[in-house]
């Protein structure tokens, strides 16, 4: 892992701050969509429900087990649970792009 301890507390400080931005900036992007066309915040709202299914069982998924390598570096129970239930969302939804393009080409191929 890393030598330095502070420069490892320094970017989960980081990804932290980081994952708060991207938060805020899809509250924001919610927010103008809901002044523009309040049909398609709706569509959005749906969306957002179901990224918040597949957040909560990845969440469920994840054990909270901190790995010994880790101890050392402010990590508690709570932040290693909550980063990989972030990597397991990801990794659903990429796996449901990777499907819904593999889809899309099949459905184009007869039409």
């Amino acid at each position: 892992m890393f030598e330095d301890k502070e420069n490892a507390s320094f970017l989960i400080r980081v990804a932290e701050i980081l994952l708060a931005l991207g938060v805020l900036s899809i509250i924001f992007s919610l927010i103008i969509k809901a002044i523009r066309t309040p049909k398609a915040f709706l569509q959005l709202l749906g969306g957002l429900a179901i990224l918040g299914v597949i957040f909560g069982i990845s969440y469920a998924l994840q054990g909270n087990d901190i790995a010994p390598q880790l101890l050392g570096y402010g990590l508690d129970a709570s932040k290693v649970r909550l980063f990989g239930a972030m990597l397991i969302t990801t990794y659903i939804l990429g796996g449901i792009s990777v499907l819904l393009l593999i889809f899309g080409e099949i459905k184009r191929l007869f039409t």
